[in-house]
C-alpha cells in the first residue's frame, strides 16, 4: 500500500472520530493522536475534497453534508476500506512475526474468533496472541501491542480507546445469597471487585483466575458472581441478580496501546485495522449489543 493510501485512510479514520465525538481533543484521545494532528488530518481531507467536512457550532464540530457522507462511508466499511485500498493498489503487506498481549477473556471470546480476518488480509504474517497482560513488555518493545482494560499512563506509549466492557452481577435462577465468586485477591482494587464487595458486604468466598472460569463456576455452583455482560451472553443460565432493583454496573474501557516510536509502522497500522474491525464502536460494549451509556469507572 502506498504512503498516500495510508495517509488517506488515516484522514478518514480521524474524520470518523471527530464525527463521533464532536471534539478534536476527544478524537485525539480516541485515536491516539495529538489534537494538532487531528486538525491537520481534517484540513488535509478538506483540501483534497475541496469543501468543508466540519463546521464549528457552539463549541462542537458538526459534520456538513459532505462530512456525514464521509462518516457513513468510514463507519459502514470501517477497516475494510484499508483492505479495499490494498486490493486496488497491490498485494497486502507482509510483516515479520507480530505479538499482541491481552486479557484472557478478550482473547477467548473476541480475538480468537476473528483470526480468519487477519489471515485473509495478511496470510503470510504470523501473529501470536498472549494473555499475560505484559505492559512492561510493550513499553520496552518486547511486544508489538496490547489491549488493556483501563487507560494506561506509562510514558512512551500511544493509546487508543477501542470499546467499553460493562461488568455487573449475575447468578443462576434461584441462586444462593450467602456467597459470591470473584477474581484473585491481588485484583481486589479493580472497580468491579470493589463494587461487588460493597454490594454483598463481604469479599468473595471463591476466587478464580479469569472471567470465563468465574462464569463456569457460577453456572455450576448456583452462586452469584461478577462478570462482563458480554461474557454472560455465552452462559444462558446466568442472568442479572433476581430481586434487585438497581443492579450496579461498572464500565471498564478497553484500550489499544503500542510504543510511540512505532506510530508510523505499517505493522501496527495493520494490527489497529484488525482490532477496529472486531470492535467497531468505541462507545459500545465489546460485543456491540449489551452496553449502556454511562460514565466509565476509574481504573
Amino acid at each position: 500500500m502506498s504512503a498516500m493510501d495510508i495517509r488517506r485512510w488515516d484522514h478518514l479514520r480521524t474524520a470518523l472520530a471527530v464525527f463521533k465525538t464532536g471534539s478534536y481533543r476527544a478524537a485525539a484521545e480516541e485515536t491516539g493522536l495529538s489534537s494538532m494532528t487531528v486538525g491537520r488530518h481534517i484540513e488535509a481531507l478538506e483540501t483534497e475534497l475541496g469543501a468543508p467536512v466540519f463546521v464549528l457550532r457552539e463549541n462542537r464540530w458538526e459534520a456538513t453534508d459532505l462530512g456525514r457522507q464521509i462518516a457513513r462511508l468510514a463507519a459502514g466499511f470501517g477497516a475494510d476500506l484499508e483492505i479495499a485500498l490494498k486490493t486496488n493498489t497491490g498485494p497486502a503487506l507482509t510483516f515479520e512475526p507480530l505479538e499482541i498481549s491481552t486479557i484472557s477473556y478478550i482473547n477467548m471470546f473476541f480475538l480468537a474468533s476473528h483470526i480468519r480476518r487477519w489471515h485473509e488480509v495478511h496470510p503470510d504474517s504470523p501473529l501470536t496472541i498472549d494473555a499475560s497482560e505484559q505492559d512492561v513488555a510493550v513499553e520496552r518493545g518486547r511486544l508489538d501491542a496490547a489491549l488493556r482494560l483501563g487507560k494506561p499512563e506509562q510514558i512512551g506509549l500511544i493509546r487508543q480507546k477501542i470499546a467499553t466492557s460493562p461488568v455487573s452481577l449475575f447468578a443462576p435462577h434461584g441462586h444462593s445469597p450467602d456467597h459470591w465468586i470473584g477474581l484473585p485477591g491481588e485484583l481486589d482494587d479493580l472497580p468491579e471487585m470493589r463494587m461487588a464487595t460493597t454490594h454483598f458486604g463481604h469479599p468473595p468466598h471463591y476466587r478464580l483466575d479469569s472471567y470465563p472460569a468465574v462464569a463456569a463456576a457460577s453456572a455450576e455452583s448456583g452462586l452469584a458472581c461478577i462478570l462482563p455482560t458480554c461474557i454472560a451472553d455465552h452462559f444462558p443460565t446466568l442472568t442479572p441478580l433476581e430481586g434487585e432493583r438497581d443492579i450496579p454496573v461498572v464500565l471498564r474501557e478497553l484500550w489499544f496501546l503500542f510504543h510511540e516510536r512505532r506510530k508510523s509502522d505499517p505493522a501496527i497500522r495493520a494490527l489497529k485495522s484488525w482490532i477496529t474491525q472486531i470492535f467497531p464502536d468505541t462507545n459500545r460494549c465489546l460485543c456491540g449489543r449489551c452496553g449502556r451509556p454511562a460514565e466509565p469507572a476509574n481504573s
